[in-house]
């Protein structure tokens, strides 16, 4: 064999080997693959360790908010038995809340404690905000309530509740057009509730719109038949429109339905003076002092009856109630006059005459 074909072999056998056995790099596959199977775990595990905090942090302010509503709720229930009820269903008063703030100033300072709180730690609840204008309307000051209801009406204004206590405090500036307009309202809202259609009909009494009020009444009365305030509200409309009978046997029936509602027995006791039943008013118009001293016109109307059954001393001894319980109303000043001078006592005469023509001169 020649040297060329050796060398030849050689090379040949050399690249066969060569190809048969080639230097084969490090095998890192299986290292990049551990490496990247960890690195996914470990962020795996981040990720779930940063759910987990979002999440505890998510329940931890859900726990915080649900912890401060429960206490708002409290404060408002707390507020609620303070001043004498329940929300909607009160013990005193017709506007949702106390009626008398000279008798009750301690019940409302303790409610003002708990609403304020409340308003504190929810400024932005509307409910919240509806009953902190209703404890200023109580306490009379009835501008700043209507800023607080306008307030309330801006965050939630589908909120029926707060639209007819606007139009209680409107009414009692005397602006009974805006009052008509939020109980207009509050009925497009909830027209299922009757005090909407009773506060209605109230401001269009005031107005002077006795067929529209006696319609408000009624409707109120439909969707409520045991409404001893809109069955009172229905007689007195009906006895303005000079339907007498109509008037008593509505107010009868409303003394029927809650006897302990002093307005319904006022009211019959004016409709039975004006027919002439004076014994029959006078049992109306004590009822109604029974179940309220405060009563200034039914002191006065008491005294004028009694007067005219020829009782002299008993008239004046309430009609003077009357004049303290109210000191601006007309009428107890000039029954009085009347009494004083048929007793020939002018001095006494004089002075009730000359305070009863200074009210008159206040009103033109």
């Amino acid at each position: 064999m020649s040297q060329d074909s050796a060398q030849n072999r050689s090379r040949s056998l050399t690249h066969q080997d060569s190809a048969k056995n080639p230097r084969e790099p490090k095998d890192t596959s299986r290292t990049v693959s551990k490496v990247s199977v960890w690195d996914c775990i470990t962020g795996i595990i981040a990720v779930l360790g940063l759910i987990m905090a979002v999440i505890a942090f998510c329940e931890g302010r859900h726990n915080a908010s649900l912890a401060r509503r429960i206490k708002v709720e409290n404060l408002l229930n707390q507020a609620w038995d303070f001043l004498g009820g329940k929300e909607g269903k009160p013990r005193l008063g017709t506007k949702m809340i106390v009626h008398d703030t000279a008798r009750d100033q301690t019940q409302l300072e303790l409610a003002s404690r708990r609403i304020s709180e409340a308003l504190t730690l929810d400024p932005d609840n509307p409910r919240v905000i509806r009953m902190y204008g209703d404890l200023l309307s109580a306490s009379g000051k009835t501008k700043e309530a209507i800023e607080m209801y306008q307030r309330a009406i801006r965050i939630d204004p589908e909120d029926a509740k707060t639209h007819n206590a606007l139009g209680l405090s409107l009414g009692d500036l005397g602006r009974q057009e805006d009052a008509m307009a939020a109980f207009r309202r509050a009925i497009e809202l909830d027209p299922e509730i009757a005090v909407f259609y009773n506060n209605l009909g109230t401001a269009q009494f005031k107005q002077g719109k006795l067929d529209e009020a006696v319609s408000s009444f009624r409707e109120a009365l439909q969707l409520a038949p045991d409404f001893a305030m809109a069955q009172t509200n229905l007689g007195a409309a009906l006895h303005e429109q000079g339907k007498s009978e109509e008037a008593l046997a509505a107010l009868k029936r409303a003394v029927f339905l809650d006897e302990n509602y002093a307005e319904a027995h006022y009211n019959l006791g004016v409709i039975l003076y004006d027919l002439g039943k004076l014994d029959q008013a006078i049992v109306s118009f004590e009822m109604t002092i029974r179940l309220d001293p405060s009563h200034a016109q039914a002191y006065s109307n008491l005294g004028t009856c009694l007067s005219l059954k020829g009782k002299q001393k008993e008239a004046i001894k309430h009609l003077q109630n009357a004049i303290y319980l109210d000191p601006e109303g007309l009428l107890p000043y000039e029954s009085l006059e009347i009494i004083y001078r048929s007793q020939g006592d002018t001095d006494k005469a004089s002075a009730v005459a000359a305070k009863a023509a200074a009210l008159r001169e206040t009103e033109r």
